[in-house]
């Protein structure tokens, strides 16, 4: 868990040398001490924009499914999607074995799966054998269910913005300097300090390197942002990674 709202906050202050919150004054700061504030989640925004897959942000999500329901809304807290996590879990009463559900492209299941899904008769059993991600940004089961079988799935999620004294911050504590340091740069330069505002930018250009090698390993290809862009003068979509 990471440091409270007001303990960030606080700290940006003392090193300020600016007196500090309390659980009563935090909700109605004003002038240099909301600032210090706003500083805060700013820092905490810049650090979560650095990289759309921080561990900390990381979500394991299970999906129900609904009989003859195929596309499912992605949560709406999510980012990126990990599309080649989908996953089969086990269901002794619905005959189900556990087992991934691999990704295809939208237009593969529009030109190899879309008719036949259409045809498929009333009773029949229909095991989730891919997923699929629509063009207005769902969840597509192939086949079409045909019982409430459950997937399981990963993303990584938007972090909620800080509010209240206690709301803690999902970074872990042992980076709580990197948030200071970006703030401190704010607070520099509020009061023209710009030589110190440069040398706690410096130092959290360097802490955040380092905390991108530990808790980021190299190698991973397959997640994908959940926007897409339309190539320009073709029909089909380029998905950034």
């Amino acid at each position: 868990m990471g440091t409270t709202y007001l303990e960030l906050t606080n700290r940006v202050l003392r090193k300020l040398n600016q007196v500090e919150l309390t659980t009563l004054t935090f909700p109605t700061a004003t002038g240099f001490h909301a600032l210090c504030k706003d500083l805060v989640q700013e820092a905490i925004d810049k650090i979560n924009q650095e990289s759309l897959r921080w561990p900390f942000n990381h979500v394991d999500a299970t999906l129900t499914l609904v009989a003859d329901t195929n596309r499912y809304t992605i949560p709406t807290a999510s980012r990126i999607v990990d599309w080649n996590s989908f996953f089969m879990e086990e269901d002794a009463a619905l005959e189900v074995s556990a087992k991934p559900i691999p990704y295809i492209a939208y237009m593969e299941w529009h030109n190899r799966f879309r008719g036949s899904e259409q045809l498929a008769t009333t009773g029949s059993v229909n095991y989730p054998s891919q997923v699929y991600r629509t063009r207005d940004e769902e969840i597509g089961i192939s086949p079409i269910p045909d019982r409430a079988y459950t997937i399981s799935y990963e993303y990584w999620s938007v972090p909620a913005r800080l509010d209240l004294h206690s709301d803690t911050t999902v970074i872990p504590t042992e980076y709580d300097s990197l948030i200071i340091s970006y703030a401190m740069i704010g607070g520099y330069r509020f009061r023209e300090n710009f030589e110190m505002a440069g040398v706690e930018y410096s130092t959290f250009k360097e802490t955040l390197k380092d905390m991108k090698k530990v808790l980021i390993p190299d190698g991973i290809s397959y997640a994908y942002d959940t926007r897409t862009r339309r190539v320009k003068g073709t029909n089909r979509s380029s998905w950034s990674k």
